[in-house]
């Protein structure tokens, strides 16, 4: 496999032409829908995330704040040819990583039903029960990135 780049897409720039391009081909065209049709210009509040080889796009994926704690991932796409080659998690764990610096502690997603193996692999969880989302069967996940560490008081702490 060529090395793979992970960065931050800038909105509409030309990495994120490309990521729009593989998003309507891997997530819409095969429904018959185009991502065209939507309206992308609340895309400028959202982070775009893109794996890139050769300064080519092959995978990608937003990150929509909902809180100041709380995202939510969505259009997580790959390309077919580097599926099952570790694109896609390497992806998300530089989202991930990039998403927790960034102050989130929580992040959930809308996973269609034949990706849900591949996000518990990522350690997240189902949340509730399936349901329909373009006419594909979909499951909520979620993960909690961001751990309270227990901070001992000093009356507990050990004298010295």
């Amino acid at each position: 496999m060529k090395e793979v780049h992970l960065t931050v897409i800038p909105y509409r720039s030309n990495k994120y032409a490309q990521a729009c391009e593989l998003r309507n081909a891997i997530l819409r065209e095969p429904l018959g829908l185009s991502l065209y049709d939507e309206n992308l210009s609340e895309e400028n509040n959202y982070t775009h995330y893109g794996a890139f080889e050769n300064e080519m796009i092959v995978a990608c994926l937003i990150a929509i704040p909902h809180s100041i704690f709380l995202a939510q991932i969505r259009q997580m796409a790959v390309s077919e040819d580097r599926r099952k080659m570790g694109v896609g998690r390497q992806l998300m764990q530089y989202a991930e990583k990039d998403l927790l610096q960034k102050g989130f502690r929580k992040i959930f997603l809308h996973a269609r039903k034949k990706a849900v193996s591949f996000y518990l692999k990522l350690g997240y969880r189902s949340v509730g029960d399936e349901f329909e989302k373009l006419s594909i069967p979909h499951q909520k996940m979620e993960k909690i990135i961001h751990k309270h560490r227990k901070i001992e008081s000093a009356a507990k702490r050990p004298k010295k």
